[in-house]
């Protein structure tokens, strides 16, 4: 990542300054994307990644330092972070996918009714997500009423 930013827009981008962290993102956005991609292997992954890491960075640098390394190397650690982030939440979700309930809770460590509450509300959110009648709290009987 070879990318140069003078210390002064780090400094103004961490006080919330508006152009400052806009030249954050235009100098780094190309090399972080690179970065994903190495990673991800994938273009799409790669962009998500970025952008996410865009959102972290930006929600993290009131706090950065600078103590041990140089900017360029947070933001690297950041986005490879990211990448390896991704990768296990995916790896969790394929080793669950298509498991009898019992089985992920054995997996999980966790008690089987915990197992079915975290699948109801992921399935409710989904559908709120995928229909915006049942985010303004309309319940399936509801809509089913109403159809």
């Amino acid at each position: 990542m070879g990318v140069t930013v003078s210390t002064d827009v780090i400094r103004r981008a961490r006080t919330g300054d508006r152009q400052a962290l806009v030249r954050l993102v235009e100098a780094y956005q190309g090399p972080v994307y690179s970065l994903a991609l190495s990673v991800m292997r994938d273009r799409a992954d790669a962009a998500d990644v970025t952008q996410e890491t865009f959102v972290r960075l930006l929600r993290s640098l009131p706090t950065y330092r600078g103590e041990g390394g140089s900017f360029t190397s947070w933001v690297h650690r950041m986005t490879i972070n990211m990448c390896l982030d991704t990768l296990r939440r995916r790896q969790r979700g394929a080793t669950v996918e298509g498991r009898p309930y019992g089985e992920i809770a054995t997996r999980m460590g966790v008690p089987l009714n915990t197992v079915k509450s975290h699948i109801s509300r992921g399935k409710e959110r989904m559908a709120r997500l995928l229909d915006p009648r049942r985010a303004h709290g309309y319940t399936r009987l509801a809509l089913a009423a109403a159809a």
